[in-house]
């Protein structure tokens, strides 16, 4: 296994190489990878590092039961990685409660729950985006639940759209500013009428987050257009708005962009 090998060599090998003798030794692999015995060099404990990355990333296909053994054996920080990788493929296993559990490996550590939540919206919007938005709200802590407010917006308005609609309208003003996040998709190709219309009744928090994400995707195709997007984003998020818009601008027409720059008003914004 040749660690000086490209990364994408590395990774396939990797998820190959530990597959392979997982299948033939689970025991024999466990216990070498994780030896920590003064033995071991530089190189080859960058191989086991590896090849227990191709396994937490789900590179090597795993029978739950070894699954099992391999989590009960794996650093603390590793767990909650490798539980929510086994309820990712194992197609008849329960996505909440994997959560749970990867959060009841994670404990207090707020890095570890935050790495946990942004697969857990996904993990549960995909399958139904309001128990995914149920599950938010009995299980993460109110600062947690942006993420999978927004991946159920993503997953519901797809399918739904104006059951998700009628749902975000209804919401709170901070629910409604990380839910929208998920209209992304949505405001991709919409005009700027059509972005007035979807933002008319929306709190004003959250009809600045879509004015944004509008703007900016506006800015990629006609940044010239999306000047028109600002004054619709709130004063606290301008500044960084006009920053997005001018390197958008820049990248297209440098000129134009100069130009444009040259002609604002002295402030923050210029």
């Amino acid at each position: 296994h040749d660690v000086d090998a490209p990364a994408p060599v590395r990774a396939i090998g990797s998820a190959a190489l530990a597959g392979g003798w997982l299948e033939k030794d689970p025991d024999s692999f466990i216990k070498w990878a994780m030896d920590k015995g003064e033995g071991s060099d530089g190189k080859q404990n960058e191989m086991k590092t590896r090849m227990l990355e191709a396994v937490v990333s789900g590179m090597a296909e795993l029978d739950s039961g070894t699954m099992e053994r391999l989590i009960a054996a794996a650093p603390a920080d590793r767990r909650p990685s490798m539980i929510l990788n086994m309820a990712q493929n194992d197609p008849d296993a329960d996505p909440k409660e994997a959560i749970l559990r990867a959060y009841a490996e994670a404990g207090d550590s707020q890095g570890a729950r935050d790495s946990i939540n942004w697969r857990a919206g996904r993990m549960l919007a995909e399958k139904d985006p309001q128990e995914a938005i149920k599950f938010a709200e009995e299980h993460q802590k109110p600062g947690e639940r942006s993420q999978t407010y927004e991946a159920a917006m993503d997953s519901w308005v797809k399918d739904d759209k104006t059951g998700a609609m009628k749902w975000l309208r209804g919401q709170p003003e901070d629910v409604q500013a990380d839910a929208v996040r998920g209209l992304r998709g949505e405001l991709k190709d919409m005009d700027y009428e059509g972005v007035a219309k979807l933002t008319g009744d929306l709190q004003p928090k959250a009809a600045s987050n879509a004015w944004e994400m509008a703007m900016r995707q506006t800015a990629e195709k006609d940044p010239a257009k999306a000047v028109d997007y600002l004054a619709n984003i709130s004063e606290d998020q301008r500044p960084g708005s006009y920053t997005e818009l001018s390197t958008s601008w820049t990248k297209k027409d440098p000129e134009a962009a100069s130009t444009w720059v040259d002609s604002l008003q002295p402030g923050k914004e210029k």
